[in-house]
């Protein structure tokens, strides 16, 4: 099935809002997400080399607000940041320092995927 994704990413077409997320499974890279549309369609959405998957806010129902997807090709340093949150501003030097590293890595691994 083809997808289509808006300027930022966000999944468009299969339209999941208010769906529900009936399961995650990871194995290595690959992440599987069951979902459910309102109309009752279901689907398994595989996400293959898989460098970063977050998935936040769970509650009672696992209703899905939206899904964002990035290819290699367009990982910047912003979008991992949002993936992998900073250490807190108080925190010492060689937290930070080891941050920034391991969002650099990050970032040369998914675009070395390529």
């Amino acid at each position: 099935m083809d997808y289509q994704l808006d300027e930022l990413g966000f999944l468009q077409n299969p339209w999941f809002h208010d769906g529900d997320l009936t399961g995650i499974t990871v194995k290595d890279d690959v992440v599987k997400l069951g979902l459910k549309m309102v109309d009752g369609q279901q689907f398994l959405l595989t996400l293959s080399d898989t460098v970063a998957f977050v998935a936040t806010d769970f509650q009672l129902g696992n209703i899905i607000f939206d899904i964002r997807l990035s290819k290699c090709t367009d990982i910047t340093q912003d979008r991992l940041s949002a993936l992998y949150p900073s250490p807190h501003q108080s925190a010492a030097v060689r937290f930070h320092d080891a941050y920034g590293k391991a969002i650099d890595e990050k970032r040369w691994k998914s675009s070395s995927a390529n």
